[in-house]
Formats: structure tokens, sequence, C-alpha cells
């Protein structure tokens, strides 16, 4: 073999070997890489270093490779794909971070802050939004359009609202009453949404009504986080019943990114393609699939 075709197989064993795959040796590669395809798995993300955090918060960039996600108080992170660094919208001033979305090109950020208020990132600079007026409030969920331009965002005991580039408008998919958003998503469009409340049911919009989800059937349950795909088609729930669940366009299929286990999942993020993921536990671990 020559060179130069080494050199291309080298390069595709580099690719391999960043994606997480342990390989060494020329030979172990070509086997490899002729016999077993690269197979997507999850993996635990260290945002804070080796420690456990309350993970209330997290989201996953359209292509997987960027991540955000908060651990509560102090300053949330951000992943570019190299490495984790702090957010800090309002300068060096920690906050009890609420809501953290990322938008799909991994440019843009939505923020919110318990008992504070709403912030929008586009790129260059951060800017304060008032959905439901200018006054403080328990913000604890929200979503962001693919090029950061359109909203979601709900509030513990209150209303749910969305801002289509122009306007605020509030939602009402459980009817005209308040209800403890405890997360939202957006698709790329800013046309359809998920939503989950803390009376144990789910929502999505498809552009022209509001349609309950029940994964686990017509039950109450714990769901404390949620995502939707770019197109609006999948999606991905977890709760604090210890499950994660992703519907895949046709049907609901139980996760298990640390095993058959117990955790209380806080916070979820899905891909553009609906295909990656990233969860976050309660006082745990944080873990990526893709």
């Amino acid at each position: 073999m020559t060179d130069e075709e080494k050199a291309v197989y080298n390069d595709l064993a580099k690719g391999y070997t960043e994606k997480g795959q342990a390989m060494t040796g020329y030979n172990l590669f070509l086997k490899t890489y002729t016999t077993v395809p690269y197979l997507p798995f999850w993996m635990e993300q260290q945002a804070l270093g080796d420690t456990y955090a309350w993970w209330y918060h997290c989201d996953i960039s359209g292509d997987g490779l960027k991540y955000v996600a908060s651990g509560g108080a102090g300053f949330p992170r951000f992943f570019d794909g190299a490495k984790w660094t702090p957010l800090k919208p309002i300068g060096d001033v920690e906050e009890n971070t609420g809501p953290l979305r990322i938008s799909r090109d991994g440019n843009c950020f939505i923020m919110g802050v318990t008992g504070g208020r709403l912030r929008t990132f586009d790129g260059v600079v951060w800017t304060e939004q008032q959905p439901a007026g200018d006054e403080t409030r328990w913000w604890y969920s929200a979503g962001i359009s693919a090029n950061g331009t359109k909203f979601i965002a709900g509030i513990i005991g209150g209303r749910l609202y969305t801002f289509d580039g122009m306007s605020w408008t509030e939602q009402r998919p459980a009817g005209d009453v308040d209800q403890s958003w405890l997360s939202c998503d957006i698709s790329d469009d800013g046309t359809k949404f998920i939503a989950c409340a803390f009376t144990g049911r789910i929502w999505t919009f498809d552009g022209v009504a509001w349609t309950e989800q029940r994964p686990l059937g017509d039950i109450d349950a714990w769901w404390r986080a949620c995502g939707i795909s770019a197109d609006g088609t999948k999606f991905i729930v977890a709760g604090g019943d210890g499950r994660v669940y992703t519907f895949d366009g046709v049907s609901w299929k139980e996760q298990q990114p640390d095993g058959d286990g117990g955790k209380v999942w806080l916070s979820c993020g899905i891909s553009a393609n609906g295909n990656d993921f990233i969860v976050g536990a309660e006082y745990d671990r944080l873990f990526s699939y893709g």
C-alpha cells in the first residue's frame, strides 16, 4: 500500500479515535473499519470536572457537537466542540440559572433565571426579554429556534409564551389555567413546540393544534424535561421517575443512558435529526448519545 493510501486511512483512524473507539496499530484500524462500523454510544461529560452536580438544564446543537448545561447556582457551561467554558450574560455575576437552550447552529442561547429575568444571546450580545412584562418571574423552561430569532418560555405557576420574531404570544396547551412549565422546546422554524408541566402531562404543537403525548399511557408522570427535533416530528422526554423516552416519529422508546437504573433525570436535549441526545441527572452525571 502506498504512503498516500496509508495517509488516507490514518486520517480515517484519527476520526474514529476521536469518536471514542480505542484503536492501536495500523492493522487493527483496517480490521475495525472494514468489519465494525461506528456505532453511537453514551459518554459521560464533565462540564464542571470530575464531580457531581444538580444538572437542571442541558441542550445540544443541531450537529450534536456543542452543548450547554447548568448545575443551578453559578455560571452555566458551554461546550464548543473542544472544551467547556462558563457563560456570563451579565458579566462576572453568578445567578441561579433556570432554563438554558442552544440554537441548532450552536451560536445563540436563551437563558432564564429563577426569580429573575429571561435573556437571549444572538451570537454577539445578550438581550433581556419580557414576555410577561417588566417584572421578575420564575422562568423554568425555554427553547430557541435554529437561527436564534424565535423562542418559547414557561413560568413556574404561570403561563407559556412564544415569540415569532416580532412579538410574544401566550399559549394554552392545557386551557386557560396556570401551570408549572418544567420544560419546553421549539422546532427549527419556530412553528412547532413541545412542553411538559408539573401536572404530569406532555403536549406538542404541530403548527395547527396542541396534542397531548403519552409515552407511558394515560397516566400522570413526573416529566421534568423535553426536547424537539429540527422538523418538529421527533422528541425526547425525561422524568423524575428514572426513565428517558424518545419518539422517532412513529413510536416511543425507552432509553437507558446509565443502565436500567432509577436516576432522577432533570434535563435533556435532542439534535436536529433526532438521533443524538444529551441528558442530565439530579446530583449525578451528564450523558451524551451519538
